[in-house]
């Protein structure tokens, strides 16, 4: 009897456990707290584009040796043998505008050298004495190998744009009481001919 007592309290109390496990199981759903982020984001690279007139100054074969005839501005001299000078040829380095169509600011140079090599030591025949260097129309002291600055690291925000003002270097024909002076640098190139030589410069560097 009292098995039978004990059996049937124990078969109840399963009874009840197995129907709030079934209760909470189908019906309930245990809460927490909880919150999600998320972010992306995308940039390009800046381009670096510095520009003389329609060219980037990387991509531009500067030719400031082609010769030309004082006589008749901008024709190639034919009087004198090709990639000679002599009294009455000039050559330009060329001028434009300078333009930063970079994503960042730039800082621009510009500078120009003439190298006299060879050339007499006499009065007025030294190498400065005889060419002519012109910035624009201005006439402009130069020393041989020294660098003569055009545009001194002007700084360019983006989409700024810049003037650069031609150069012109000269040996000027018929100059007044210069005849000797000429003869005489004519006559070294017999045996050792004196050399012009023109660098010319064009550096950009982003700001940083």
């Amino acid at each position: 009897m009292k098995k039978s007592k004990f059996l049937r309290c124990a078969v109840i109390l399963l009874v009840i456990a197995m129907a709030t496990g079934a209760l909470f199981a189908g019906n309930t759903t245990l809460a927490k707290y909880t919150a999600t982020a998320s972010g992306t984001g995308t940039a390009e690279v800046a381009k670096w584009d510095v520009k003389l007139g329609s060219t980037y100054i990387g991509d531009i074969t500067v030719s400031p040796m082609v010769i030309w005839d004082t006589a008749d501005p901008g024709k190639t001299d034919t009087d004198v043998a090709s990639g000679k000078i002599a009294p009455g040829t000039y050559g330009t380095i060329a001028g434009g505008t300078i333009t930063n169509d970079s994503d960042v600011r730039a800082k621009v140079t510009v500078t120009a050298t003439l190298t006299g090599t060879n050339w007499p030591t006499g009065t007025d025949q030294t190498f400065p004495d005889v060419i002519i260097l012109t910035k624009g129309s201005t006439p402009t002291t130069f020393t041989s190998g020294t660098a003569v600055t055009l545009i001194d690291g002007v700084e360019m925000d983006i989409s700024d744009t810049l003037a650069l003002d031609s150069m012109t270097w000269t040996w000027e024909f018929g100059s007044t009481g210069k005849d000797g002076r000429d003869t005489a640098i004519g006559r070294a190139a017999v045996t050792t001919a004196p050399t012009l030589k023109v660098e010319y410069t064009i550096t950009a560097d982003q700001i940083d």
